[in-house]
């Protein structure tokens, strides 16, 4: 490395940073440990990861850099000495009390019970020895490094080069953010990570006789159509031939008719082997397809559940690409709207799904320009307010399905559900659905709901809408309500996530929309970064704490992933969940095992993060009974 003077600030912030990062993670570590009544082997296992960076990182890497400047420092000024001594007692010091930590925890991988309160005071002890270090070398040599000259770091780097000792890259980046990840950043694997041969064998046939199902349609009516061109053609030079006034003129039209019967014969031929041909090649692809995917890995992240895949799901999943997933790839007439195809199968969905119990009391309240229905249990107290944002796509209603879901969220975390029905494109583009997000939780605050009672929740389309939602209130000023879900959130629809491609063929239900057209009729002419569409752009900071939940095979599981990543790397709070092979928004399918599992997530979530409280109601809402909903409410996009 050249070493100038734009290059020496770069080279003390850089042991700087490195001071922020290890009291970061020595900071959560112990603030995590105190909170424990009992360690987990995961517990553990985090804990000894963070004494292995402790070791391996600052001991090795990070101090053997100190060491060359330190060395210098002392020879170039004789009062620094001492400093230098100093900072090496320090060091002498904290190893010590990393052995004893390390010592007490290989106790506690044995019998993990035992020593709680005690570990938690040489963590807390090591923490404290740790920062003072941290912010006397600081203060007494980082200041005098910075003086050094452009000569001095080129000998420092030089000897640094020949220990190998590299400046914090990326290597070492990767190995403190993969403990990071696991500790702070929460993302945990739900399910068994891999290809089950049977599973995808099933999926691959299920695709290809779904394309010779549809080729074959394609295929008879090229059939229809030349058979109908060729007696159009037979007609036409039968009638020119009977009505042949002389010798030449006969024999004239006879040609004219063998002609154009043979060319139109020709041309169905060759339409038909098109069509004949594009089926084959249609029925293969699947296997190719299959043979090029990969399980997504995540280095990073534990498993806290390892339960294969249910056989329930395994029926959705191939039920949704035999039907779904084909309907979603079409286009609608004049109109090409793929989410609007799924109308059919959604409609045909809804006659299998039951109503809501008859213990849940449903209202409509009105907003400045749309809709919401709160749902609660009669003969209960609701102590939080769930603000629920329902997807599909910002061009379809809520379904049956999300007034289920919202119903047993409102039963398991005694709250009252509040489903708002905000205005959908094309008919209201961007940002008048996110307008309505935005009343509604005005609405709330207005009627006396405390903000550290409500949690905001999104689903698909609607759980974007609950991110932007949350970055509205936090433009405007308002109280950050106490946590929001994300489920199978639309965080990007400039679509650029790896995941779009990756998994194009995996994801069950959702095609990849290589034309944003979802976007283009949403948005209008508006750019599909614009942070408040794709709140993926924004600035994430401030937000409440926030769980997210997300299929492994999804194409919107980048659109999960980095927004979590976003969140944690600007100093937020959130728990990102990868759910292996589940199709997108599976907690809406409430025959899936998986489904009512990832709903307890939730639901211990939201009553972990917002506190009970009675909840305020100013102005009484007209009361309808569930079944009674008028159908336009459900699948109505104007309003």
């Amino acid at each position: 490395m050249k070493i100038t003077k734009a290059v020496q600030p770069q080279l003390v912030e850089a042991l700087r940073n490195d001071h922020k990062r290890a009291s970061r993670l020595i900071q959560l570590l112990t603030d995590q440990i105190e909170g424990l009544v009992r360690f987990r082997p995961l517990d553990l296992e985090i804990a000894q990861g963070v004494f292995r960076y402790m070791t391996d990182f600052v001991d090795r890497q990070h101090h053997a850099r100190e060491d060359f400047l330190f060395d210098l420092l002392g020879q170039r000024d004789p009062a620094v000495r001492h400093k230098v001594q100093q900072a090496d007692s320090d060091h002498q010091k904290l190893e010590r009390e990393g052995a004893k930590v390390v010592a007490a925890l290989a106790t506690l991988m044995e019998r993990p019970s035992l020593g709680v309160k005690s570990f938690s005071r040489r963590v807390r002890r090591y923490r404290d020895l740790l920062i003072e270090h941290f912010h006397y070398e600081e203060a007494r040599l980082f200041a005098a490094a910075e003086k050094l000259g452009a000569a001095e770091w080129s000998k420092i780097e030089k000897a640094v080069s020949a220990a190998e000792d590299p400046l914090f890259g990326a290597e070492v980046e990767a190995s403190f953010q993969s403990l990071f990840d696991i500790y702070v950043n929460h993302i945990s694997e739900i399910g068994r990570p891999v290809l089950r041969p049977a599973t995808v064998s099933a999926a691959v046939l299920t695709d290809s006789a779904a394309e010779v199902l549809s080729g074959s349609r394609s295929v008879i009516a090229e059939l229809r159509r030349g058979a109908a061109g060729i007696i159009k053609a037979n007609l036409s030079g039968a009638s020119a031939l009977a009505g042949s006034r002389s010798l030449s003129q006969f024999c004239s039209n006879a040609i004219n008719w063998s002609r154009a019967s043979f060319d139109e014969t020709t041309a169905v031929s060759g339409q038909v082997f098109g069509a004949v041909e594009r089926t084959a090649r249609s029925a293969i692809a699947p296997f190719g397809n299959a043979l090029g995917t990969e399980v997504r890995e995540f280095d990073v992240s534990h498993r806290p559940d390892r339960a294969a895949v249910s056989w329930q799901a395994n029926i959705v999943n191939l039920a949704l690409r035999a039907t779904v997933k084909r309907m979603a790839s079409a286009s609608s007439g004049d109109l090409p709207i793929p989410d609007k195809n799924i109308e059919v199968p959604r409609m045909a969905i809804e006659r299998f799904i039951p109503q809501l119990a008859d213990d849940v009391a449903v209202e409509r309240i009105e907003l400045a320009h749309a809709f919401a229905e709160v749902m609660t249990i009669k003969g209960t107290e609701p102590g939080r307010t769930i603000l629920f944002f329902p997807g599909g796509g910002f061009m379809l209603a809520p379904t049956q399905a999300h007034r289920l879901m919202a119903a047993r969220m409102a039963r398991g975390a005694n709250a009252r559900v509040v489903m708002v029905h905000y205005r959908l494109a094309p008919e209201y583009r961007f940002p008048a659905g996110l307008n309505d997000c935005v009343d509604a939780y005005r609405a709330l605050l207005d009627t006396g709901v405390a903000p550290r009672s409500i949690v905001v929740i999104g689903d698909s389309a609607g759980g974007g809408m609950a991110l932007s939602t949350l970055l509205r209130i936090r433009g405007e000023g308002l109280a950050m309500p106490a946590a929001a879900v994300l489920l199978s959130p639309v965080t990007d629809l400039s679509y650029s996530g790896e995941s779009r491609r990756g998994n194009s063929w995996s994801d069950p239900s959702l095609p990849n929309d290589d034309r944003n057209l979802i976007a283009q009729v949403y948005l209008g002419t508006l750019p599909q970064n614009d942070p408040l569409a794709s709140p993926l752009f924004a600035d994430l900071s401030g937000l409440p704490p926030m769980l997210i939940q997300v299929g492994s095979t999804e194409i919107l599981l980048d659109d999960a992933l980095r927004v979590a990543a976003k969140i944690r790397a600007q100093g937020g709070d959130c728990e990102c969940e990868v759910w292996h092979d589940m199709p997108h928004d599976w907690m809406l399918f409430g025959i899936l095992p998986e489904a009512r599992k990832a709903l307890r997530r939730i639901v211990g979530f939201v009553k972990d993060r917002s506190p009970t409280e009675s909840v305020r109601v100013e102005k009484p809402a007209e009361r309808v009974r569930a079944e009674k909903v008028p159908a336009g409410l459900l699948v109505g996009g104007a309003r």
